[in-house]
């Protein structure tokens, strides 16, 4: 079947494209909508496909590996914690988070009512930033 051989070597070209575009390239956004888990599924599909296909099983099962091992990073699935993490953070570990300064309404939210959020939790390290969206998600002025 040519058909799973192609579509293999299309998904694998697919995966080097995104671990070499994605976050250098803006027209890559578009692409990066496609959802993580489909780098751990796509490969696994052909995989069970190239079990049926006689000819070219060893190519199409060598494609879906290749782009398994190169997708698996981007999946979303946190092997580590199969194998007990990394445990909890020291207590004297860095603690950061980022803060966007305006609300949904658009009204700002003022920094004391953010210092009286962050206290409490030990951050040490905060970053306010201002952006006023555009009313889609992650597009600021």
């Amino acid at each position: 079947m040519p058909v799973l051989a192609g579509t293999g070597a299309l998904w694998l070209a697919f995966t080097v494209a995104h671990l070499a575009l994605s976050g250098r390239w803006w027209l890559w956004l578009a692409v990066d909508a496609v959802p993580p888990l489909f780098f751990l599924l796509a490969p696994l599909a052909l995989g069970a496909g190239a079990a049926a296909v006689r000819r070219r099983r060893r190519t199409v099962a060598l494609l879906a590996a290749a782009a398994l091992l190169l997708g698996a990073g981007q999946s979303g699935v946190n092997v580590r914690r199969w194998q007990g993490g990394d445990g909890p953070a020291p207590p004297d570990a860095l603690r950061v988070f980022v803060w966007n300064y305006w609300d949904e309404g658009g009204a700002p939210m003022g920094l004391g009512k953010s210092l009286r959020w962050c206290r409490p939790r030990r951050i040490r390290r905060s970053s306010l930033q201002m952006c006023r969206g555009l009313g889609l998600p992650g597009m600021c002025v």
